[in-house]
């Protein structure tokens, strides 16, 4: 598919580094590329959200900040780059070593 083209992966802009955050970009980087988990996190009803886990310690917050994450970096987030910034402070608020 074209880039940018939902369900495909492709990407339209890239992630910012937000100092030693190039191992968890090029893991967002893969997991969008993926055609059934971008499909799933790009679903315009945004179903993936009834699906969450609200009894769970992390009550669903990560995969919120990733589906948020991923419709940034598809719609192009206005710039060259966007920031996971707030998916890296969910992922430390759980796992402090992050």
């Amino acid at each position: 598919g074209a880039a940018g083209e939902e369900g495909t992966g492709a990407s339209t802009v890239g992630l910012q580094n937000l100092g030693n955050t190039c191992f968890l970009n090029s893991c967002i980087q893969c997991l969008f590329a993926l055609p059934p988990v971008a499909s799933y996190f790009l679903d315009e009803q945004k179903h993936y959200i009834w699906t969450l886990d609200r009894t769970s310690r992390m009550r669903g917050t990560l995969a919120l900040s990733f589906g948020e994450l991923l419709h940034r970096m598809r719609d192009g987030g206005g710039g060259p780059a966007v920031s996971a910034a707030v998916l890296k402070d969910r992922v430390s608020k759980f796992a402090p070593q992050f």
